[in-house]
């Protein structure tokens, strides 16, 4: 097993979850809960898969839970369609709660969320500690 320190480079993975909007109410209008990562894990690259950990000690989750995390359009950080209100940890999964914004793109997307259009999301995320594990009849394969 060996291990490295992070990246300062943003990765992408997608995810496919129940998308689930909050119970209305004045501070729930345009609240949704959704699923963004899990432990299961993600081919990145021919064959070589990640998991990411979902304990505790392994997940940053200040930035998410200061309500100041954006909600973006596509990882376009010039299309801000709302904001991040919470973070948690449940059941080996990273669950947020976003609120939309007024725009006109983020009411397009939040209709498209609420018709069942938009099943999918992205999450971009920095990686601040590598541990890599490697079978051990992998290990004399060229990559």
């Amino acid at each position: 097993m060996s291990k490295r320190k992070g990246t300062k480079d943003t990765l992408v993975r997608s995810f496919t979850g129940e998308i689930q909007q909050r119970a209305e109410g004045d501070d729930n209008q345009g609240c949704y809960t959704f699923k963004i990562s899990s432990d299961e894990p993600a081919e990145m690259w021919h064959g070589i898969f990640e998991t990411l950990g979902h304990k505790k000690e392994e997940v940053r989750l200040d930035w998410f839970q200061s309500g100041n995390a954006p909600l973006l359009w596509m990882h376009r950080r010039d299309e801000q369609i709302g904001v991040i209100i919470d973070a948690r940890l449940s059941d080996s999964f990273l669950e947020i709660d976003v609120k939309f914004g007024a725009s006109a793109k983020a009411k397009e997307v939040r209709a498209d969320v609420d018709s069942g259009i938009i099943k999918n999301v992205s999450i971009g995320y920095r990686v601040h500690k590598w541990e890599a594990l490697i079978e051990e009849d992998k290990a004399e394969e060229d990559y």
